[in-house]
């Protein structure tokens, strides 16, 4: 049967609630006890040792003291600590009223050379004598600074009166009591815990199996700020990646569709009249149809190259090369242009020699798309120019123009596919829309970056960065 992780937590969780109050009133119930049997051992030597003192003080010696100990043996079966009176004979059959019980006393009473006196011990018989070790765990009886006699006080742990006894058992029931509460604490809290990690992870689940199926996807609470908040927040930005994923590839349908129609239209138009014999097929209108083919070659090629890139297919024949040169390469290609919009095309000053790492063709294909962009966009009497300066391991390639500018808010979007900021003008010079998005993408397979920013002066800056040779 299939269980829930709610239900497995809920489990585990009760289980080490179980297994830790347990563990803790075993230990405490064991530690509580050896400490309760020393405190009776020591408080019954002590107060044993008190009563013989006394016993001695009054009586000068130890004639008699076994009709002590055989009393206090005697009355102490019911007595608690510190409750009764004494009855006894002292020396000459005197009565003993004045001596108080202290609970029972199992001792051994011996004179300060070990030899037995009393002892309530049935094995140890009076006029024996104590072994070293025994006589080394013995405490003196002392009276006036002197030692009178030798006090060994048996275990309190091998018995319990009944006031012992009934301390003991009200102390087990707290115990018990308290470890069931905690059970049922520690239970209760885990059964919330349990349902507060898996109410997000459930949610997720829904999530997920909505985008599966294909619905919108709705950004999902983010309920704390742990690694399942963190989880929550990745899949909101997953969620919306993929919502914005689903826009741009239907709209690149669309303007693909769009790019491809306007080409192939006139093909077909000019191609139809001519079999129609409504057109003569004369040499201009065969470089007209020509020119549509070879659009139609680029804009295949672009999005091929588009789609080497999403791939992870882009081929690079890296080598190393002359920045300088190279900038001057893609500046010659575009001299006649420049001059015929009458707009000064040049590179910056004293630019040092400097080689990078790269595919001299797939870079020289950057340069040619940023300069043909920037010469569209400036009028005449503008300027465009290339440069590039070094940054730690880098090397920073900027194209600068003083055309009209892309808005602020446009920047980060100059390199996403299809997107014009002058949509007009896209359709009238049979521009596809896709250099800046081949340009990052041949950027990105060269381990650099691109971006737009807006120079002080009015204009467009694009620059790139590439590793150092």
């Amino acid at each position: 049967m299939k269980r829930s992780l709610n239900y497995k937590l809920s489990i585990a969780f009760i289980a080490i609630a179980v297994t830790t109050a347990l563990v803790s009133v075993f230990i405490i119930f064991l530690t509580s006890r050896d400490r309760f049997n020393t405190y009776l051992t020591e408080s019954a030597s002590e107060s044993t040792a008190n009563l013989l003192s006394r016993w001695y003080k009054e009586y000068g010696s130890w004639e008699g003291v076994e009709a002590l100990g055989l009393f206090m043996q005697a009355n102490s079966q019911q007595a608690g600590p510190g409750m009764g009176m004494g009855m006894g004979r002292g020396p000459g059959g005197q009565n003993i009223t004045h001596i108080p019980g202290e609970g029972r006393r199992d001792f051994t009473l011996a004179n300060p050379q070990g030899r037995v006196l009393f002892s309530g011990q049935q094995q140890v018989k009076p006029g024996s004598s104590l072994s070293a070790a025994e006589m080394q765990q013995a405490n003196p009886i002392m009276v006036d600074g002197r030692s009178i006699g030798l006090l060994l006080t048996t275990d309190r742990s091998t018995y319990y009166n009944v006031v012992e006894q009934r301390l003991i058992h009200n102390v087990s029931v707290s115990l018990t009591v308290a470890m069931l509460i905690s059970i049922l604490v520690a239970g209760l809290t885990g059964l919330l815990f349990a349902r507060s990690l898996t109410r997000p992870l459930g949610d997720l689940t829904k999530a997920v199996k909505g985008l599966a199926a294909g619905e919108a996807p709705t950004p999902l609470e983010v309920r704390s700020s742990d690694e399942m908040g963190e989880l929550t927040e990745a899949f909101n930005q997953m969620s919306y990646n993929l919502e914005k994923s689903d826009d741009l590839r239907r709209k690149m349908t669309a303007d693909v569709a769009h790019d491809l129609r306007t080409p192939l239209t006139v093909i077909g138009g000019y191609v139809e009249a001519v079999r129609d014999g409504d057109l003569e097929p004369t040499a201009e209108r065969m470089v007209l149809i020509s020119n549509e083919i070879e659009h139609l070659n680029k804009l295949v090629g672009d999005l091929r190259t588009l789609s080497q890139a999403d791939a992870g297919e882009l081929q690079l024949n890296l080598s190393e090369i002359h920045l300088k040169e190279l900038l001057a390469q893609a500046a010659d290609l575009f001299r006649l242009q420049a001059e015929r919009k009458k707009v000064s095309l040049s590179l910056a000053q004293d630019l040092p020699g400097l080689l990078v790492q790269g595919d001299e063709t797939r870079l020289l294909q950057v340069l040619e798309n940023l300069v043909s962009n920037a010469l569209r966009h400036t009028p005449a009497g503008g300027r465009v120019q290339l440069g590039y300066e070094t940054t730690p391991n880098k090397a920073r390639v900027w194209v600068e123009d003083s055309g009209s500018g892309i808005p602020a808010e446009e920047l980060d979007l100059v390199f996403e596919r299809f997107h014009r900021v002058e949509k007009s003008r896209h359709a009238e010079e049979n521009q596809s829309g896709l250099g800046l998005a081949i340009s990052k993408a041949i950027i990105q397979a060269h381990k650099g970056r691109i971006w737009a920013e807006l120079p002080a002066e009015a204009g467009t800056r694009i620059c790139f960065e590439l590793p150092l040779a």
